[in-house]
């Protein structure tokens, strides 16, 4: 029985969901200073990145005094990501049946 299935989704099976571009087009949505952004995600990503803090955790680290409401910007991240390969790919399939996972949710 499967149990438990690891591998790095950003950037391999999804669109790198921050990269540069992302961070640039948050900072301007959300009405932040770029250079901001881009000093705190310099100092937080490696923890994020390790698991040493969750994405909630990161999020509030980088838009600390900023007003801006994390629940929505990590939605707009979601928003942004994209499946790299086909629906119909066969892994996604084996994935879908194996473990009654939907990548639409």
């Amino acid at each position: 029985m499967i149990k438990v299935i690891g591998f790095d989704l950003g950037g391999v099976y999804l669109t790198d969901c921050w990269c540069k571009s992302v961070r640039e087009k948050i900072a301007k949505k959300f009405d932040v200073p770029l250079n901001t952004l881009e000093k705190r995600n310099k100092k937080f990503v490696k923890k994020l990145t390790e698991g040493k803090i969750s994405e909630e955790q990161f999020l509030n680290k980088l838009f600390h005094n900023l007003n801006v409401d994390i629940k929505k910007v990590g939605a707009y991240i979601r928003k942004l990501n994209r499946i790299l390969f086909s629906r119909n790919a066969p892994f996604d399939e084996k994935v879908k049946k194996e473990l009654s996972f939907s990548f639409d949710e």
